[in-house]
């Protein structure tokens, strides 16, 4: 479900209460059944909200919570080591790799993201290439 429509599932839910703050018997079932979704990940949206009222929020914070899923990557400061690589060694992933210690894969995969761009050569009025190779550079 996207975050528009957990807080739509919670309003609907709003609309379910009993007399003592709860949903009221069957209403989680035809919530769920209304946005098609299953009856635990109704509970699960009314206990997040639950939580989050308990804490003293104005707005019971029912997004989903994807921020700290996933595989942690390594931070590493891409513009120093590449400013380090002499001009010679920019013109391959694999030169490039070499002298700046950071594998190729992981150079092309920057290159896939748009982190780092390879810069062809500039040409002439005559079309031909002012140098030689074409550089890595940070855009």
């Amino acid at each position: 479900l996207t975050d528009v429509q957990r807080h739509a599932v919670y309003l609907a839910l709003l609309r379910k209460l009993g007399n003592d703050g709860q949903p009221r018997r069957g209403g989680l079932a035809e919530v769920a059944h209304a946005f098609d979704v299953h009856v635990k990940t109704v509970m699960r949206i009314w206990k997040r909200a639950e939580e989050s009222a308990a804490a003293g929020e104005l707005v019971p914070d029912v997004r989903a919570r994807r921020a700290s899923s996933g595989r942690k990557r390594n931070q590493v400061d891409m513009a120093a080591k590449l400013a380090d690589a002499p001009c010679s060694a920019r013109t391959s992933l694999r030169a490039m790799a070499s002298a700046t210690g950071v594998p190729r894969t992981s150079l092309w995969r920057l290159v896939n993201r748009g982190t780092i761009r390879k810069k062809h050569p500039e040409r002439n009025i005559k079309g031909e290439p002012r140098y030689e190779a074409a550089e890595f550079v940070l855009p």
